[in-house]
């Protein structure tokens, strides 16, 4: 029986700690920069882009639209 509680606990501490992390990501997201890669390719050329959007390129993506 022992080992079904903690089970239980470890389950609750872990659903906690996902919580947490979550409420944590949608926090740095409003807070700050919007950091996730985006993709490039076909919407815009390079001309199209913003200066913001051309110095977050890679030199391999900004290869690929030149």
């Amino acid at each position: 029986m022992e080992r079904f509680a903690d089970a239980a606990h470890l389950r609750a501490r872990l659903r906690a700690q996902e919580a947490q992390i979550e409420g944590l990501k949608a926090k740095a997201r409003s807070d700050g920069p919007d950091t996730a890669r985006k993709s490039v390719g076909g919407s815009k050329s390079y001309s199209d882009l913003t200066f913001e959007e051309r110095m977050a390129l890679t030199d391999d993506e900004r290869d690929a639209m030149t």
